[in-house]
């Protein structure tokens, strides 16, 4: 990244002034289309389908199943940091308009081809976070956008491990939650778990106490979609779903209660090791760090930690009938395969994946319609790429100028082509397994059909 690409020979030659994913044949493209390694970072519930799946995948064999006529000729590494959904928008200017790099943010010595976000950053070309990036980005002379690429779906599961020394009477009973305590809960509420947590028999004795309450110490898409449902369930108490994570999403703008116990807790997945780890606690994460740090289902699950401590750990069930729960309570998990539990959830999107658009609307729009099967906290999750790389300049700690390649745009390009597509990351069995959920037909054309050269180039 610390150097400007040359002309591309041939393909440059016979494509002057014109965008190289739609001058030359398949057959040269094939042949003349390079790609370099990227770095990327973001969401922390990306992580696991970024790391283990997609990335992984791409550099072994993806690239040669990408779409042939615009595929990279040769595989790269792509490394993907998870931190949060906030600090990766905020280092592409979503916070004061300026790329955070070397001395200005966090000392990196690169930019990232592409950043991770469960909230769709939320504007226009001139307002908000996509305002501020488009500024952080543009050249002296040339306005530059960014684009939102819905990549996947994720359930964001409820988890508790009881008190040590708290009984549970039916082990085999999937544990399950009331809408209404847990809301309370996280706003202030001291509900003890003998009251919390319904249908497993938990006994009075010994689970009077009231529960931990874990959050994660800095803005985050997980977050964000956590409390929007405890918006939907109590409207006008946590914020509109359509503030920024900057804003009522970060641990500062949780009620008094739950921000105090904010510590230690800078991603979904130490958040979710916490909660497993520590008896007497509650937090929320996508059910893929869930799994991950030891829960394994709705029923209590008996363990021993490092401290030899014995006590149960669950994910529980939601109700998905509103606040009064008035529903049926749904796993976050489909049984059979282990796939995130969102096939059913419905989202107010926008009309296209394009420049400036504003995905920060698409919330789970029917998590609390009593509509069988359908889990109520679902979240999309997205890629955010440059429309043109070639503007965006940055400087690293040591004042040397950073700047996009050729080869690196191709790699984000090519990248999220193959990870919306069909015949790609979109169709991998292990995305299920690893308790992701694919795109909706809907969205996942949507996503297919933003990913252009126009939309995305150098």
């Amino acid at each position: 990244m610390k150097r400007q690409i040359g002309r591309l020979g041939a393909v440059a030659a016979a494509c002057a002034g014109v965008a190289l994913f739609g001058c030359v044949s398949a057959e040269a493209q094939v042949t003349e289309v390079k790609c370099a390694a990227i770095t990327a970072s973001g969401s922390s519930l990306q992580n696991l389908a970024q790391t283990e799946l997609w990335t992984t995948t791409w550099t072994a064999s993806g690239f040669e199943k990408a779409i042939k006529e615009q595929r990279c000729e040769n595989s790269v590494a792509i490394t993907y940091t998870a931190t949060s959904s906030g600090k990766g928008l905020g280092e592409w200017g979503s916070k004061e308009g300026v790329l955070k790099l070397g001395e200005a943010g966090n000392g990196k010595e690169e930019l990232d081809g592409f950043v991770g976000t469960d909230v769709g950053p939320e504007g226009s070309a001139t307002t908000g976070q996509i305002g501020r990036m488009d500024e952080a980005g543009k050249n002296a002379t040339e306005n530059n956008s960014v684009t939102a690429v819905p990549v996947a779906q994720s359930a964001i599961s409820v988890i508790v491990s009881l008190p040590v020394g708290c009984k549970v009477k039916k082990k085999t009973e999937k544990g399950r939650v009331e809408n209404k305590p847990l809301e309370e809960e996280y706003n202030m509420d001291a509900i003890p778990f003998s009251e919390l947590i319904d249908n497993v028999g938990i006994e009075t004795t010994g689970c009077a106490a009231v529960p931990a309450l874990q959050i994660r110490e800095t803005a985050s898409g997980t977050t964000a979609g956590f409390k929007r449902y405890m918006n939907d369930l109590e409207p006008a108490v946590y914020g509109p779903f359509t503030e920024t994570a900057e804003k009522s999403e970060s641990a500062t703008e949780w009620p008094e209660l739950a921000n105090k116990q904010a510590t230690g807790n800078k991603t979904g997945g130490e958040l979710a090791k916490k909660v497993y780890e520590t008896p007497g606690t509650i937090g929320y994460a996508d059910l893929a760090d869930a799994r991950k740090a030891g829960f394994v289902g709705v029923t209590p699950i008996e363990h021993t930690n490092s401290k030899s401590e014995k006590y149960y750990s669950i994910v529980l069930t939601v109700n998905n009938g509103g606040f009064e729960s008035t529903g049926e309570y749904v796993n976050p998990e489909v049984v059979s395969n282990g796939e995130a539990n969102c096939s059913k959830a419905a989202y107010p999107e926008p009309t296209e994946v394009g420049p400036n658009i504003d995905w920060s609307i698409a919330k789970q729009g029917n998590s609390t319609t009593a509509t069988a099967g359908v889990y109520p906290l679902c979240t999309l999750t997205f890629d955010v790429a440059w429309e043109h790389y070639s503007y965006v300049k940055g400087e690293n700690a040591a004042k040397v100028a950073v700047v996009y390649t050729q080869k690196e745009t191709n790699t984000v390009y090519n990248y999220l082509k193959w990870v919306v597509s069909s015949e790609g990351g979109q169709s991998l069995a292990a995305l299920k397994t690893d308790h992701f959920a694919p795109l909706s037909a809907k969205i996942k054309l949507e996503a297919e059909k933003g990913i252009t050269s126009k939309n995305i180039k150098f």
